[in-house]
């Protein structure tokens, strides 16, 4: 995977527009921190992604615990919203490359983790 990959792409998109959607809510909100840690979350996704094909970055088990959560729900609100969606619509289709990005980034996390178990 090249740096400017699909899915670094489609990973650098959902960032964006959390960013844009916590500027929404008060600091000190439910939905802020949600958001906070989405971001946190798909950061690390983005990470995971550029380091199967470039010079790796260190990832400590503590970042990898902290974007496991955040990032397996979104990948389920996301698999669970797809489904309420018509095939062909331009929703439906970023859904579906949205579902791609974060199962690949949710299959690298636990790879990840797993190696700390060993």
């Amino acid at each position: 995977m090249e740096e400017n990959s699909p899915l670094i792409e489609v990973i650098e998109e959902l960032i964006r527009r959390s960013i844009e959607a916590q500027r929404k809510f008060l600091p000190d909100s439910n939905h802020h921190r949600l958001l906070k840690n989405r971001i946190y979350a798909l950061n690390i996704a983005k990470t995971l992604i550029q380091n199967e094909s470039s010079e790796r970055r260190p990832l400590y088990k503590e970042e990898l615990d902290l974007a496991n959560d955040p990032l397996k729900s979104l990948l389920s609100k996301s698999e669970k919203t797809i489904q309420k969606l018509s095939v062909g619509t331009w929703q439906h289709g970023l859904l579906e490359k949205n579902i791609e990005a974060l199962q690949i980034a949710v299959s690298l996390l636990d790879r990840e983790l797993n190696r700390f178990k060993h």
